[in-house]
């Protein structure tokens, strides 16, 4: 879906040298090229895009994604969807280790809990596969989940079967002397899985 959608890349053509010179920049530094194929990708398995726009440093538009999955909502005018008031995401952040560089011992926190409401000016918010009268996106595979459902119900049960078969046991006992259990032995029949 990516290379049908962008191609070799985007292109453009700005008249105005001084926009040029900024959106250039711009383009660069967020490495637009890249992350351009990632949102495309992104935006077809995940079903949405949260953007969050915000200058670091100031004068200076950074773009970074951030996951659907920890916004636990978007809170909106309750009559007007695309009223947003704010958009309210809580997860954990990436684990990491306490490291040594160059002998000095930085102190990097391990794990925070972050919990934040971002406002409506900050965020980008494109979603894909709904009306426009819903707040959150789906996938371009959700239609297929059922069917998935189905397929893993029924190797699971068929691996169940083939586990339970496998150590299926008879216990026998015969009732008699060493020339029964002798005979019993001897008899092919017998051998034979029931």
């Amino acid at each position: 879906i990516s290379d049908f959608v962008l191609g070799r890349g985007v292109t453009w053509k700005i008249r105005n040298e001084k926009v040029r010179v900024v959106w250039e920049e711009f383009w660069k530094r967020n490495d637009m090229e890249a992350r351009l194929r990632q949102l495309s990708d992104d935006l077809s398995w995940q079903g949405e895009l949260l953007l969050r726009m915000y200058e670091r440093p100031k004068g200076f538009l950074v773009i970074r994604s951030l996951d659907p999955g920890a916004f636990t909502d978007i809170v909106t005018d309750p009559q007007d969807v695309e009223a947003v008031h704010f958009y309210s995401y809580s997860a954990p952040s990436p684990w990491q280790m306490i490291s040594q560089f160059r002998g000095h011992n930085l102190h990097i926190p391990g794990m925070q809990y972050v919990i934040q409401q971002y406002p409506p000016h900050e965020m980008l918010h494109l979603k894909n596969n709904v009306s426009s009268t819903e707040k959150w996106g789906r996938s371009d595979f959700f239609t297929s989940l059922g069917t998935l459902k189905r397929h893993r119900d029924w190797t699971n049960a068929a691996t169940l079967k083939d586990m339970l078969q496998a150590n299926l046991i008879w216990v026998l006992t015969i009732k008699g002397d060493q020339a029964d259990v002798d005979a019993f032995a001897a008899d092919s029949a017998n051998a034979q899985l029931p």
